[in-house]
């Protein structure tokens, strides 16, 4: 493969070379063209230009020399038409490289975001820019506790449809119905969602979200939300707060999580519950009750966490994972965010900042949701 690859100041050379290194083990006929620096040089035998020659730090200087970002601009433009890449790959560098993704995308080239500019360094339309993120939403009929459940009234509106008004009122751009059931597929089309037909194999939510990605052909950088159909009290800041999340976090994938709020719930096995650092990395996820509370009898629940099942992941992400095998502790747990951990892959964790309410399981369920919508 063609690799086109924009790095800009000293830490951008170091990932991009380590970078390239990594791309040299796995693709035997790779071949490199790159902006960047000294190491990336030494890795890459096609430099563009050093980054001491269009990187610009601070109002002043960018103003000064706005003539010569331009003409970078333009050549850089050229450059990539005359090269024709089989991939752009952009390492932070955000004035520069949101320009030419831009551009790219315009132009079909294939954009990958190595490491996405830092959110809290960023104006905010540029955080819209690289945020926009879409929502898929699985969508089965056959569930095991409560079948047809999606298609069950709550006030006057199918469970899957309430499910939906929660996601388009969030910020995605796009948001996706994903089902192997013309049932579902007919009531959504009927309430205008988009519905993208999925296999009947798929074991999960993420596996079928993987399908998705590749026959709608999203971009490996771009970020997908995977909010479950039976949802139907998602708050849409939630939906925005773990894909802002996963930019943010550098991690793999984002999800989010709430206090846990009695001992009841801490024992309850139907209650996930989620271990994590102070940097919002996940350590564990369990049914068990974790933290075990060894030298008293107490319970401190202010150390106890439940997982919601709320997931960002970039594109890419989904295409590894439907070449994985379960682990171990997925088949021991039922849980298939611990094949992500077993795999390598850190998931960031954060408390919600709103009320994500219930999901629908059982016929209690639905009874509370519904005395909730009544309120």
């Amino acid at each position: 493969m063609k690799y086109y690859i924009i790095a800009g100041e000293a830490s951008g050379d170091l990932h991009g070379s380590n970078l390239i290194k990594e791309l040299k083990k796995l693709d035997n006929s790779s071949h490199f063209r790159c902006w960047g620096g000294d190491l990336m040089s030494q890795e890459c035998n096609d430099l563009v230009k050093h980054y001491k020659d269009y990187s610009h730090m601070g109002f002043f200087e960018v103003f000064i020399n706005l003539k010569k970002i331009l003409n970078n601009l333009s050549f850089c433009k050229k450059d990539i038409k005359k090269y024709n890449p089989d991939v752009i790959i952009y390492v932070d560098f955000p004035g520069f490289n949101l320009r030419i993704a831009k551009w790219a995308k315009k132009n079909k080239f294939k954009n990958h975001f190595y490491i996405s500019p830092q959110i809290w360094a960023w104006k905010q339309n540029r955080i819209k820019t690289i945020m926009g993120f879409s929502i898929i939403i699985p969508a089965r009929y056959a569930s095991s506790r409560l079948p047809a459940k999606l298609l069950m009234d709550i006030d006057g509106k199918t469970l899957i449809e309430n499910t939906y008004l929660r996601a388009i009122d969030s910020n995605a751009k796009r948001v996706i119905i994903a089902t192997d059931d013309e049932r579902i597929r007919k009531v959504a089309l009927d309430f205008g969602a988009e519905v993208c037909m999925t296999d009947q194999k798929h074991t999960s939510g993420t596996s079928r979200l993987s399908q998705v990605i590749s026959d709608l052909n999203f971009e490996d950088h771009e970020i997908i939300v995977n909010l479950q159909g039976d949802e139907p009290m998602m708050a849409p800041s939630a939906l925005n707060q773990v894909a802002s999340n996963l930019a943010s976090s550098g991690m793999s994938v984002a999800t989010l999580c709430e206090k846990i709020k009695s001992s009841e719930e801490y024992f309850d096995e139907n209650c996930v519950k989620v271990v994590y650092n102070s940097r919002g990395k996940a350590l564990y996820f369990s049914r068990s009750p974790v933290p075990a509370f060894r030298s008293n009898r107490e319970v401190d629940l202010d150390l106890c966490y439940r997982h919601v099942g709320l997931y960002a992941y970039r594109a890419g992400f989904l295409k590894e994972y439907a070449m994985m095998t379960k682990s171990d502790l997925e088949v021991a747990e039922k849980l298939e965010q611990l094949t992500f951990l077993a795999n390598g892959f850190d998931i960031h964790v954060e408390l919600a900042n709103a009320s994500t309410g219930y999901g629908v399981d059982t016929v209690s369920d639905l009874k509370k949701v519904k005395k909730e919508f009544q309120k």
